[in-house]
């Protein structure tokens, strides 16, 4: 779905149009569930957090000011959701949910040893390049999001990048 037809789903359900949930879930319900995937590493948990955030949205959905800063506001909810539900549960990583999110490879063990490598990072990492490469944020977005300068984002994005590639270079032989 085009950014413009999504805005115009939260502008709709901004004015309390009802019928404009079901295809805003529909849109955004990919892209919510990787990035809560990404923060705790188990399916039912990452769904409770996805539900979790579609009723923190509907219920404030008011509060939003700019329509433009929605994915933002969307994604720092969906965070905060993982936040609570990690605090309130110790979930053990699962490898295997991590695994349908991998990006595409071209033989099962490749896509094991993406997995493998993308498990083996920090949550940071593991935020910062599930916010870019899979929810494909900008700059900005992330930065507000995560609440720190753009230049911080970039610099945390290489070293992610880089700290990917040593451990995914690092297990090829």
């Amino acid at each position: 779905m085009q950014r413009s037809q999504l805005l115009d789903l939260v502008a709709r359900l901004q004015e309390g149009d009802s019928t404009a949930l079901e295809p805003f879930i529909e849109a955004t319900q990919q892209a919510a569930y990787k990035l809560a995937l990404s923060h705790l590493h188990d399916p039912q948990l990452s769904q409770d957090a996805v539900q979790d955030a579609y009723l923190s949205v509907y219920q404030n959905i008011g509060k939003l000011r700019d329509v433009n800063a929605f994915r933002t506001w969307f994604f720092r909810i969906i965070t905060n959701c993982c936040r609570d539900l990690a605090r309130k549960r110790k979930p053990e990583a699962n490898l295997e949910a991590v695994a349908e999110q991998a990006a595409p490879a071209s033989s099962p063990e490749d896509k094991l040893s993406v997995r493998q490598a993308f498990e083996a990072l920090g949550e940071q990492d593991r935020t910062i390049l599930t916010l870019r490469e899979v929810c494909q944020c900008s700059y900005e977005e992330m930065a507000t999001s995560l609440e720190v300068p753009v230049g911080t984002i970039k610099s945390r994005l290489a070293k992610a990048r880089q700290r990917f590639l040593k451990v995914f270079m690092g297990g090829k032989s």
